[in-house]
């Protein structure tokens, strides 16, 4: 079995990906944790030739990154309901999970368990590491709560 990539995505970065996306939906540590063993098995290959693994970077920069985790909480033939999960589906959001759930029932699923609506309209949470925003019903807020980037600036590195 090749671990680099091909005409197909390697398998081992495709399921550590999923792996990721499925902590970020649920909250198990275990989904978390075998995604990191999958990354560091491809690790050393990885630092050699790292344009042969595009699929595992991109799983990397997901690991690495704050993922938004986006909890749309509405009726499902609510015309804001689906004008909001339109807009969520088709815009490009790196590193996203994205889960829609109605009003009043209990999931099981953690990303939308226990977020209400507010006042009767279809309700966005937007979270990084299970922590949330302030939940909105407007659109317009939805999109610059989706579309705040968190900066990275590494400092040069002083020796004692």
């Amino acid at each position: 079995v090749s671990l680099n990539d091909r005409a197909l995505p390697n398998s081992n970065a495709v399921s550590a990906l999923n792996l990721l996306k499925l902590y970020d939906l649920t909250f198990q540590p275990s989904y978390q944790e075998k995604s990191r063993s999958l990354l560091a098995a491809d690790s050393g290959r990885l630092a050699r030739y790292p344009s042969a693994y595009a699929q595992t970077l991109i799983a990397l920069n997901y690991h690495l990154d704050h993922a938004k985790e986006i909890a749309v909480i509405g009726p499902a033939h609510n015309d804001l309901a689906q004008r909001i999960l339109s807009w969520l589906r088709r815009s490009f959001i790196p590193n996203k999970t994205l889960g829609f759930e109605l009003p009043d029932r209990n999931s099981t699923l953690a990303l939308v368990a226990e977020k209400p609506m507010i006042d009767g309209q279809t309700t966005v949470y937007v979270c990084e590491d299970n922590v949330c925003k302030l939940p909105t019903s407007d659109l317009t807020q939805v999109k610059q709560l989706v579309s705040e980037i968190k900066t990275y600036r590494l400092t040069p590195y002083t020796s004692p």
